[in-house]
Order: C-alpha cells, then structure tokens, then sequence
C-alpha cells in the first residue's frame, strides 16, 4: 500500500511490469482501512485517465483468473476510456484492442462460471465494452450481432441435472440478450460522426430481422420451462427488454404482426396467461407473473403507441387479437389493489390508457365492438379505485375522448358515460371520513401531495370537469348538489363540491353572460345563475357549517372569489337589494380572516377578486368601504403571510383610487396609517429589520396602485400618503442607512415612488433629495441596490433636461470616481460580483438614455478598463449576471455604425481600438476554456458586435490580428490541429460580416470543441 499512499501522481510512470501494484491498489480499495481505501482509489482514478489505462485494463481483465474485483475493474477501465478516450488510439491499436477483447470472450473456462469466461457481473462490463467498440468502428454493428449469437452456444453438458442445465442455459441467453440490448444503449450515447452514426443505423435496421428471431427462439425455450418459473420469468423479462430496445430500429405493430407472427403470437400468449406463468402442473405462479406484468405492459405500449401511417389494414386485425387478451390486465391490476403495489397499478393503467388513446377510433367509434366498450368500462373503473394516481393517468384518455365527435362516437360514451366519470371524480376529491390533518392521516393508496395535485394541479381533473360541465350544463351542478344530498351534507362532501363548481367556474360565467342563445339554452343558463347564487346565499348564511372547517371555510372563499359578479344584483333598484350580498361577502372573508389564518391565501385571493370586478359597487356603498379599511389591521398582523398582506393592500388600494376628487388621497391615508405608525415604532424601538423590510414593501405595493392622473386642481390620490411617508423615509435612512437587506425595500420603494408617481408635480422637486440619498448610502455602505436604484431614476427621467440633467451628470461621475476607488482599494472585481453587475447595468443605461454624459465625459476610458479587468479573472470564474452587464455594456458601445453613437465615433473608436484586442482576446479565452455554458451566448454576441463593427472598415486587418493572436495560441485552442486553427480564424473572421447566425453557430461549436463536448470534425462545413 505504501507504493501509492499519498502518491497517485506516479501512475503516469506505471510501467506494465508493476501490474502487481495496481492489483495491490485494486485489494485495498475494497479493504477495511478507509485512508489507504481514498488514497488507491486516488491512484487508480489517475491511472484509468492515463494513456497507459488502456494497457492496465486489458492485463487485469485477461488476468484475473477468477479474481472478481480485478477482472470487473480492468472491463470497467476499458469500458470508460473507449467512451472518453477512443480518440487516444490509432486505427491498429483500436483493432488490435477489438480482436483482444473478442479472444478473451471466446475461451472457455469449462465449469467455473457456467461454461462462461468471465463471472456473470464481469461478463455485463465486457459485453458492454464490446458494445461500447462496435458503434465506434465501421460495419461494428451487424460483427457484434453475430458476436452476441456465437459467444453463447446452447450446448449444455449431458452429465448434469435438468436444474442446473436449465439454470446454465437461462444465464447464458440472458447475458446474450443483454448484449443485444447493450448495443442499443450504446448507439443511442455514443458521440460520433454524421456519417459513422448514419452507418450505424443502417447496420442496426439490418440486423433488427436476426435479432427478432433470436429473442422469438428464446421465448420459445422460456416456454419449455414449465416445472422452472423462476428460469422462465428470468428469460422473459430479458426477452421483452431487449425487445423494448431494438423496436425503433422499423418495427411496428403491425409489421411484428404481419412479418413476425409467430413472435406476436408469443407475446400476445404471454399477456392471456397473466398474472401467473404457466407450470408443469397445470397452475399458475401468481408472484413470477406479475414480476413479469411491468415489462410485458411497457413492451405492448411502446409497440401500440408507434404512429403508422397509411393506417396498415392488418392493424385492426393485431389490434383486435391483443384487446381481446386485456382481461388477464383486469385480474392482475385487481391482484395489485390488493397487495397495495402502485408499482403494478401504475404501469397497467398507463398501459391500458396509451392503448385507448391511440385506438380512441376502434374502441369508441360508432360502431366499436364490445371489447372496446368493456375497455372503456375498466378504465372508467381504473378512475375509481383507492390510488388516486390511477385518476391521475386516465385523465388525458376523458380528454380524447371528449375530441371524438358525437356524431362519430358510440352512443353509450357521450353524456351518460361522463356522469359517472363526475361521481368518481367527486368521491377521488373527497376528503377521508376520518380525516382532521395530514399528520394524523396514513394512507397506503396516496399521500398529501397525490391528493392536492390530483385536486388543484394543471395535470389534475380540473380539465376533465371543464369537458363534463360542456356536455351537461345545468345538469353538471344538479348532479353535484344531488350527490351531495346522498352524502348527508358531511363536511368533507360540502368542501368536495365547492371545489369542483369552483373549478368549472370561468366556463359557468362564459355560458350565462354568452349572448345570442335560443330559448332553451337561456333557460338553461338561467337555472345555472340561481343554483350557484342559491349556492352562494347558502354559503353566507350558514356560518355555523362552513366555518365548522377551515378545509370547508377555504372552498367557501374560493366559491365567493369564482363568482364574484353574482354578489351583486343589478335588477335591484334599491341601494340595499343591489348589494345584499356584497356586503356579507365581505364579512365573510373578515371572519374568515379572524378565525383562521391558514385560510389566508384563499381569502385575500376572493378580496381580490371581488374588489377588481365590483370596484365601483364598493366605492358607493359605506358599509363595504369601512370593511376593507378593517383590513388594514391586518396589514400590521405578524402571523399572516406577506403575499398574503400585499394582495389586500393591492386590492383595496384598486378600490380607494377609483374615488374620484380628493376622497381617495383621504381614505389612501387612512388606509396605509396603521402600516406607518407600525414603522414608526419599529424605528423608535429596538427596531426589527424583518418588521421594517416587511412594512416598507407593503407600503411600495399601496404606491404602485397610485399610478392616476392628477386633478385639473392638483389632487392626487397619493397627496396624504406622501406627506406623511416622506418624513418617514429620512428617519429610516438615517436610522438603517448601513442595513442592507433594509436599504435594499427602502430604494425599493423609492423606485415605485419614482414610477407610479412620476407626474405628480412633488415628485420632480424632490428627485435631487432622492439621487443624494441614493450617492451617500452608495458612497458609505456600496451596496448595489443604490445603484439599481439610480438605474430606474435614469430610466424614469431620462427625458429632463436643464438642471436634473446636470444632477445625473454629477452623480455618474461621483459614482464612477467611488467604484473605481472601491476596487483599487482591495476590492477586486470577482469579489463584488453583484455590485459589477449593477455598476454596469447603471452605466448601460446612460449609454441608452444620456449617451452624452458618459461617451464625453472623462471617465469612459476607466470604465472599459474596469471591464477588461472583469473579464481578465479566469475564464471558470466568470460570474454569470456580471459578466452579462459588463459584455452588453461593451457590447453596446461597439455598435456605433446607424445608432444614436455615430456622433460619437471618434471617442468611441480612441477607446476600443485601444482595447479591443485585449477584449477580444478575453472573450475567445473565455469560450475556449470552460466559461460557464449559460454565458457563451453573451460573449459570442459581445464579440460578433465588436468585429462586425471595426472589420467592416479601415481597421479590417488590425482587427484580424486580435482574433489569430488568440486562436493561434495552442495553450487556448488544445483541441484543434493547426490547420484547425487557420481555419477558424478565417471563418471567425468572414462569418463577422456575412451572416450573424452563422457566426453565432460557428463561436457556439467552437467553444463545444474547445471544451471537449464536441470532436473537431463538427467545424468542417464552416471551411467549405
């Protein structure tokens, strides 16, 4: 162990005569003692990336003798480096490795190992690494076919017992079987030419017909194993799953069924004989079966569910012959509801469901045979079983379903079979009996999240109610309420019914405000107005049910927020009967509020809801504007969520702003004063930085509603909010000004001051107050936010001139002088990640919106030097948001030519060209050596920007010389040859002013070959 202890840099000296220690490295790796367990494993990591690994892996494996670590390990080397590193070997060498590897898999080792060469785990590697070979090397494909059938001869000897005969024969068909399967997975991973790939494939079609035979032979001895269930299931299983892996290769259900009979006879006889396989004695073996029951299920859905087209006319033929056999599916999914095993369920139901969509026409057609009804049948019966899941996968079946047009469907699957799907869906919704929480709740059938997905997720029954609700109308909500009265109005039924009226609400709305109907669907839409505003009114009126749960109390909210026009009654002329539910829907959501705040989503969602849709009904009535200003208490509650807390203070700011005249500054300011009385105090007291950043960012969301027109008078509906918020903010500047995480809401809300109150008169003479507090709090802490903060102000006002435009003047050049000062004093830019981010994005703005102020002014030369100091910290350490705002500053500032920059080319051109090359240079280093991906498009758009611009005119070939000094540099581009490199440069270069798309796949792959994720052939249609 001492050899490689602590000195796993000697591997690259190994020599084959120190094997030994290699072997010695192999033992301690599986050994007791952890340290020397690291330290081999450390040196063979270093040996099998080592050129010299092809040679140690070939001696351990044809040396193991029965050594089952060193033969495993040696496979495992071979097997890796031919994936990563078949481009180390020459043409002989790879030859002679293939015919190396096919020697040692042809000698046998008599007994040991089943008449095998290897053991059977060592014997899969192998297999793999051939497989591995083969896709590499022309015609490998049809060779290792051949291979796979002559490595495993049936010949068992005669002098053992039928047992151990049966037992030899099922190991070596399923190693071969895995084999072929192997080859599959290979071809599917293997990175290798255009050409290689397309060869390959073709080879593989070809042999897909011998590879057929081979596994219908196997099922064929599987079936002989009658007294050997075990053996039989063994040699199925392996049969269907290399069968799984060559069907893309042109088969086909109906081809299989047409060319390859007597296999889909097989097949389909393996399916009728399930959830047992067939014994000697005439029973079944129920355990093998359904161990066999998932890869039998995967197997039919993957050959039903390929598209043929023309339609062969054999296919309802096969088809009809395989529904007909679906039964033995009916027992074994019944036989896994029993045991509990979704597993099964799970597989046999997407089974069934695939087959019934692809075939929506044969089974649901007009004239479909009874077979294809019954298969309706059991998976409207697969719906309702206790897993919920099964729910789950049959959906997107009812959904096809619903597609086949009435005329063309049978009769028995319209409507009738749609009411049954809805009480299944009612009872799969339900809440258990015995259900109070999910902690105190088991379920062996589904769990919470089965359960709320089922329920609420876009993939859940939400799709499949909005499809019954078309079919039925009226009678989708008399089916509810009439289920709901065989349930005993349990709370559990009451909760599962809102739910599912909520879900089908919008389509509700939509039927009763549709115009133009004929009598009888104005009738029809009448009745559903009154059963859901009865619904409503029974919802408001019995308190002492719907707030018996809060699951109950949620759905009542949801309901109220569904139908939120219904609460008021525009055929009332009276003030009292037009709002007679309005208002106790309000005092609904109050109490809701009050009793339960887990409720709290549901409720402040329905307020919401209501206030966008009755805005004007709650401004005119004063019962319900003194109910939302109660909400405001709420605003200042610790316990409830600040979502929660943002969406009342948007939705009764929606509300107050409507006011017309000065009212709505007065109830604004009534509104938001418990929130800034709670600030106050935060900041009096030992403040509390969660509470101040909490009420600063609901205090921003009640400013991002006062986005109104101000009075021919001057009113506004921030008047009153403003006059006290102002004085407020000074004291938490002062106060927080070296608090982050405060500072951060604080400019937050300065923004949307900025934004929704940009032409309130007040707001324009207090902006130099706002930019001075924006540069001391930067000058003090640097903190980016101030500097986000300014970004905004300069997108907000970047149309001011005359003395505000002098103030952002001043403050770009203070805020340059102090971050160029910042770096140089031990700040380097890869450290500061964020504040480089936001510096950039700062000084990209000016470039948009006050060019003059930074293209004239004496600070643009530092700022380009700052951003090639950024882009100079290593390519690996390139910080993505960064990096971007630096490449789109300097991107931008290239493209002069036709933009508003042109004016200022001379500057410009003093600059770049001074820099460029160095630029350039960073960038291309930066692609070539491991940037992180998700940057590559910024810096390839970055460059092309850059050459585009200065190759286009009298500096063409200086610039030329900033792309071949780097791509010329064999410590960047490794991975390409030198004449490689020529022509990269020269496509770099010419694609720069042909074609931006080109250039940007050409960079894109260079930076894969570059990065070794890609061979270098990939650029030859650049040089053509």
């Amino acid at each position: 162990i001492a050899y490689f202890k602590f000195r796993s840099k000697n591997a690259k000296k190994l020599m084959e005569g120190d094997i030994d220690q290699v072997k010695l490295a192999i033992s301690a790796l599986y050994g007791a003692d952890q340290d020397a367990s690291k330290a081999a494993n450390l040196y063979l990591i270093e040996i099998s990336e080592n050129s010299i690994g092809w040679s140690v892996g070939l001696n351990l494996l044809s040396g193991s003798k029965g050594d089952l670590n060193e033969g495993f390990f040696g496979a495992n080397i071979l097997y890796s480096k031919v994936r990563r590193h078949w481009y180390q070997l020459e043409a002989h060498e790879r030859d002679q490795l293939t015919a190396a590897v096919i020697q040692l898999l042809q000698q046998n080792h008599g007994d040991s190992n089943n008449g095998l060469p290897f053991p059977y785990i060592t014997m899969t590697k192998v297999c793999l690494l051939l497989a591995a070979i083969s896709v590499r090397t022309p015609n490998g494909s049809s060779d290792f076919v051949s291979k796979a059938f002559s490595l495993f001869p049936q010949q068992i000897p005669n002098d053992l017992s039928e047992n151990k005969k049966n037992s030899i024969l099922t190991g070596r068909l399923v190693l071969m079987l895995k084999m072929l399967k192997s080859l599959t997975e290979e071809a599917d991973a293997a990175d290798i030419s255009r050409a290689l790939r397309l060869e390959l494939e073709q080879g593989m079609n070809e042999s897909a017909c011998h590879v057929l035979k081979a596994i219908e032979e196997v099922m064929e001895i599987a079936f002989k194993f009658k007294n050997s269930p075990t053996e039989c299931r063994e040699l199925l299983v392996a049969c269907f799953e290399c069968f799984l892996s060559w069907i893309e290769f042109g088969t086909t259900f109906s081809t299989l069924y047409m060319n390859n009979n007597r296999l889909f006879e097989l097949i389909i006889f393996t399916l009728e004989k399930l959830p047992g396989l067939p014994c000697d004695d005439g029973k079944e073996n129920i355990n093998e079966g359904l161990l066999l029951a998932p890869v039998l299920c995967e197997t039919i859905e993957s050959l039903v569910v390929v598209a043929e087209f023309p339609r062969p006319a054999k296919r309802e033929v096969a088809i009809n012959a395989l529904i007909s056999r679906l039964d033995s599916l009916k027992i074994s999914f019944a036989t896994g509801i029993q045991r509990e095993d979704d597993e099964l369920c799970d597989v046999i139901c997407r089974t069934v469901t695939s087959i019934a969509e692809v075939e929506i026409e044969y089974i649901a057609g007009r004239h479909a045979p009874m077979i294809g009804l019954e298969l309706v049948s059991f998976i409207l019966a697969m719906s309702a079983c206790p897993m919920k899941k099964m729910l789950f996968l049959t959906t997107e079946f009812w959904l096809q379903l619903q597609d086949l047009p009435l005329i063309d469907r049978h009769p028995s699957l319209a409507n009738d079979v749609y009411s049954s799907l809805l009480d299944v869906i009612l009872e799969q919704c339900e809440y258990p009996s015995d259900f109070s929480s999910w902690e105190n709740h088991s379920s062996n059938f589904f769990d919470e999240d089965t359960f709320r997905d089922l329920r609420e997720s876009s993939s859940g029954v939400k799709d499949v109610l909005i499809v019954i609700y078309y079919l039925l109308r009226k009678k989708y909500l008399e089916k509810v309420l009439h289920w709901l009265e065989k349930r005993n109005n349990s709370w559990q039924a009451i909760e599962a019914c809102l739910l599912v009226i909520s879900h089908t609400s919008k389509e509700a709305k939509s039927w009763i405000e549709m115009p133009d109907k004929n009598a009888e669907q104005r009738n029809d839409a009448e009745v559903t107005k009154n059963i859901i505003i009865g619904l409503i009114k029974e919802v408001l009126s019995n308190h002492q049910t719907m707030f018996s749960n809060s699951l109950v109390l949620k759905a009542g909210c949801k309901l109220l927020g569904a139908f939120p026009a219904f609460l008021i009654d525009g055929s009332c002329e009276s003030d009292r009967g037009k709002y007679s539910l309005l208002v106790p829907a309000l005092n609904y959501f109050l109490l809701a509020l009050r009793k339960d705040l887990s409720v709290s989503r549901s409720v402040t969602t329905g307020i919401k809801s209501v206030c966008v849709v009755c805005e004007k009904a709650l401004t005119l009535d004063n019962e319900a504007s003194n109910i939302l200003m109660g909400l405001s208490k709420f605003l200042t509650e610790v316990h409830i969520e600040l979502e929660d807390q943002l969406l009342i203070a948007e939705s009764v700011t929606r509300v107050f702003v409507s006011v017309e005249g000065s009212k709505a500054s007065d109830l604004v300011g009534e509104f938001s004063a418990p929130l800034l009385q709670m600030l106050v105090l935060n900041l009096n007291a030992e403040w509390n930085s969660e509470g101040i950043c909490k009420s600063l960012q609901i205090i921003g969301q009640i400013v991002r509603f006062l986005d109104t027109p101000v009075t021919y008078d001057g009113c506004h509906s921030s008047n009153k909010l403003l006059g006290h918020l102002i004085p407020i903010l000074d004291q938490v500047f002062m106060t927080c000004k070296e608090n982050e995480p405060i500072m951060c809401q604080f400019f937050s809300l300065v923004e949307r001051v900025m934004s929704s109150l940009r032409m309130v008169p007040n707001i324009q003479n207090l902006l130099p107050s706002f930019l001075g507090t924006m540069f001391e709090c930067y000058a003090v802490t640097h903190f980016p936010c101030c500097l986000d903060c300014m970004k905004v102000a300069v997108e907000i006002f970047c149309s001011e001139v005359g003395e505000t435009a002098e103030h952002f003047k001043e403050l770009f050049r203070r805020v340059c002088a102090e971050t160029f000062n910042f770096v140089k004093q031990g700040h380097p830019p890869n450290s500061i990640h964020n504040l480089i981010a936001s510096f950039f994005s700062l000084a990209y703005r000016y470039l948009l919106y006050r060019p003059s102020q930074i293209l004239l002014g004496p600070d643009l030369p530092i700022i380009v030097e700052l951003a090639t100091v950024c882009l100079d910290t290593g390519a690996e350490s390139l910080e993505r948001e960064s990096s971007r705002a630096v490449l789109l500053f300097v991107g931008k500032l290239a493209q002069q030519s036709k933009t508003i920059f042109e004016e200022y080319t001379e500057e410009i051109d003093k600059i770049l060209l001074g820099k460029g090359g160095r630029l350039c240079g960073l960038i291309l280093r930066a692609i070539a050596l491991g940037s992180p991906s998700m940057l590559w498009a910024n810096l390839i758009d970055c460059l092309y920007l850059l050459l585009n611009e200065y190759l286009q005119r009298a500096q063409k070939e200086f610039v030329k010389n900033w792309v071949m000094a780097t791509v010329y540099d064999p410590s960047i581009t490794a991975a390409l040859s030198v004449q490689d490199r020529q022509n990269v440069a020269e496509a770099i270069i010419r694609l720069a002013i042909e074609s931006k798309q080109r250039f940007k796949a050409l960079m894109l792959d260079f930076a894969k070959i570059c990065n070794h994720l890609m061979t270098a052939d990939g650029l030859l249609a650049y040089y053509i």
